[in-house]
């Protein structure tokens, strides 16, 4: 594959990024007010569709009830913790970026990993 295609493909990925971390934002923000709040669906949608979409220039059809179709948080697995998933993609990130800031150093790899071990797998949440 030619070095141009390949870094048009490579560029394709990172296209649109922001908009779908904001979306996974709008429904993780959405499963947690659904089912941390009282309020009535639809004013809950409205609320953090101006937060997370009304910047990008999208409007909240007065008949649009896609919350209803978000199946995950009502019937999945997902009930109240669609968050998590956004979330473990965070840390691993965080993770991966921790352990390749220094190269191929070993003695960096002990660190982190014993930092790592202290924060995820020993302590207490």
């Amino acid at each position: 594959m030619p070095d141009q295609n390949l870094g048009d493909l490579l560029r394709s990925r990172k296209h649109l990024a922001a908009y779908d971390l904001s979306h996974q934002l709008y429904l993780s923000d959405l499963d947690i007010e659904f089912y941390s709040t009282s309020e009535f669906w639809l004013d809950v949608t409205k609320r953090l569709w101006s937060l997370y979409k009304s910047s990008a220039g999208l409007l909240l059809d007065k008949v649009d009830s896609h919350p209803c179709g978000f199946l995950d948080i009502f019937s999945g697995n997902y009930a109240a913790a669609y968050y998590s998933t956004l979330w473990s993609k965070m840390l691993a990130a965080d993770i991966y970026r921790a352990f390749v800031a220094e190269g191929h150093d070993k003695e960096h790899w002990k660190i982190e990993g014993a930092r790592f071990e202290w924060y995820f797998i020993f302590k207490k949440w």
